[in-house]
């Protein structure tokens, strides 16, 4: 089974499945919540299989007899699942019945022999019967069955059992053991599994010929018997009609199934379940169910925010966690208590350098310009125009204090923090970091902060080349970079213009930023190139004071 949630919407879409256990598998299993949407196959329509122990019984009987009378009994079925249920039944009946023992029974699919080792291993999968069996000897370990890994190792020369694959006796080993014994009519054919129009297995099963075509196109007589069980892995209707019930859904779509079946099963439901006003829908392949849907979307407000009942109009502040499609309002310190979700925060550190030596006073007097107050343990500020670091702190030695740094307090959740001056007179604050926990209004106090700062940042006087500030030097550069995008650009200097062909199209490039192109598409790149190594030849200039301006 497969659900899938969508807007809101729950879909569960089964497969094929069976809601009774088997030899070795469970049964399916009733989701703990009702979906909106069954998807459900339709298979069998109506019909409803027989008990397993009748099933189990008349199964055996049919094998019993063909081998007592001397033929060759072919179990035509599917590599996964029918076939391991059909090897325990043989298994346990031949350990029953010594009479049988000398007469061999192989399973000849080369799927099914490596799909066993997954039987054997995850023996924890399966149902109650086989683990119990499984404390004292591993079911899947057959103690009468041999695999049959080549036809030409066969040795057909009396009774025998075989199950091969393919199950509805398409060209394979089936197809090749069923025109070989099909003439015998001592021998027989057993098929245990569900068969589909247009091949032979459902040929065979309905109309019960007497001749039959082989695959090189030669017609045999057809003398052995054949047989028909249900050891299907599809739901019949008892299970269906059961399963709509359990689930209390409202819409069924019936997938496959042949026609007849299908509409059999829709009409049985429709009528059945008519007090419930059950839709069931039929859609042949590629057809588009729609299905119109009316939900309340629902908030809970959970929590402080619940406190007081709202009033109209009022606003309602919270945040709003949708999980599921249910939706839940609480405040931020509540996120714990009522979801799985943690509350956390990101923290910045910055780190600014100072280009030039300034002792802790004249840093405080600094930032006073920018802050009427903060809070440290080792500042007061006495009056707006003044500061005064306790205990004169500049001369003396970091050593008479446990921390190594100063904490300055600007607000709530922003700090700066600033290395202890060492015993020096006068003594400097070479850097200042800046720490703060993300926040809307946190984020803003802190970029004034390192403003504030970097006006007192005076970078290094290298000195510049004449010719960087030179806009012919730009120029250069400018037609170097563009060579890097386009071919064979060709530059007039005496109007500072590019011109190239691009994609077929001309553009001319006006430095430093503007671009002429016919094709509006080309214009819009080139200009996005353009304007990147614009910013790089002619960057934001630095005011004196250190802000962009």
């Amino acid at each position: 089974q497969r659900r899938v949630h969508g807007a809101g919407i729950k879909v569960l879409y089964t497969g094929d499945y069976s809601r009774y256990p088997d030899r070795h598998l469970m049964g399916a299993e009733t989701p703990d919540v009702s979906p909106d949407v069954l998807v459900v196959e339709s298979t069998y329509g109506i019909a409803e299989h027989e008990k397993r122990e009748e099933r189990e019984a008349r199964f055996m009987g049919w094998v019993d007899k063909i081998v007592k009378r001397g033929g060759r009994c072919l179990i035509p079925v599917f590599a996964l699942g029918r076939a391991q249920e059909l090897l325990l039944i043989l298994d346990e009946y031949w350990d029953r019945h010594p009479e049988l023992q000398q007469i061999p029974v192989y399973y000849a699919s080369s799927l099914a022999k490596r799909s066993l080792k997954i039987f054997q291993t995850y023996i924890n999968m399966m149902n109650d019967r086989i683990r119990n069996h499984a404390s004292y000897d591993n079911p899947f370990k057959f103690k009468w069955i041999r695999s049959l890994d080549r036809m030409d190792q066969f040795e057909d020369t009396g009774p025998s059992v075989v199950l091969a694959s393919p199950g509805m006796l398409q060209p394979g080993t089936s197809r090749e053991l069923f025109e070989r014994w099909c003439s015998d009519p001592k021998s027989g054919c057993i098929f245990a599994g569900y068969s589909v129009e247009g091949t032979l297995a459902k040929l065979l099963c309905v109309t019960r010929p007497t001749e039959i075509t082989r695959l090189d196109g030669k017609s045999v007589p057809l003398n052995m018997s054949i047989e028909e069980i249900s050891f299907s892995a599809h739901s019949d209707y008892a299970q269906t009609r059961e399963f709509v019930d359990t689930i209390e859904v409202n819409h069924v779509v019936l997938v496959h199934g042949d026609q007849k079946n299908v509409k059999k099963l829709k009409d049985r439901l429709s009528e059945e379940f008519k007090s419930k006003n059950l839709q069931v829908y039929s859609p042949k392949n590629t057809d588009v169910v729609k299905i119109k849907f009316t939900h309340e979307n629902i908030v809970k407000v959970l929590g402080s925010v619940a406190n007081e009942y709202p009033k109209p109009n009022s606003i309602l502040k919270g945040l709003l966690i949708s999980k599921d499609f249910q939706h839940t309002i609480v405040a931020p310190s509540d996120i714990s208590n009522y979801t799985s979700l943690q509350l956390g925060s990101i923290r910045n550190t910055v780190v600014v350098p100072l280009g030039k030596p300034y002792t802790l006073k004249e840093l405080l007097m600094h930032l006073h310009k920018y802050f009427l107050t903060f809070q440290s343990d080792d500042i007061r500020v006495i009056d707006p125009d003044n500061i005064t670091v306790i205990n004169d702190i500049e001369v003396q030695s970091h050593q008479t204090y446990e921390e190594h740094y100063i904490a300055i307090q600007l607000c709530k959740g922003l700090q700066l923090s600033v290395e202890r001056p060492k015993n020096s007179n006068p003594a400097f604050v070479r850097e200042v970091s800046v720490i703060w926990s993300t926040g809307r209004y946190l984020d803003i106090i802190a970029d004034a902060t390192l403003v504030a700062l970097l006006h007192l940042y005076q970078p290094s006087t290298n000195t510049v080349c004449p010719e960087v500030d030179d806009d012919m030097f730009r120029l250069k550069c400018m037609n170097q970079m563009l060579s890097q995008y386009y071919t064979n650009i060709k530059l007039d200097i005496s109007t500072f213009t590019f011109t190239f062909q691009y994609c077929g199209e001309n553009v001319k490039i006006i430095a430093p930023l503007l671009v002429e192109c016919s094709n509006a598409d080309i214009k819009m790149k080139v200009q996005r190139t353009v304007r990147h190594i614009f910013l790089t030849l002619y960057p934001l200039p630095i005011a004196d004071e250190g802000v962009c301006c």
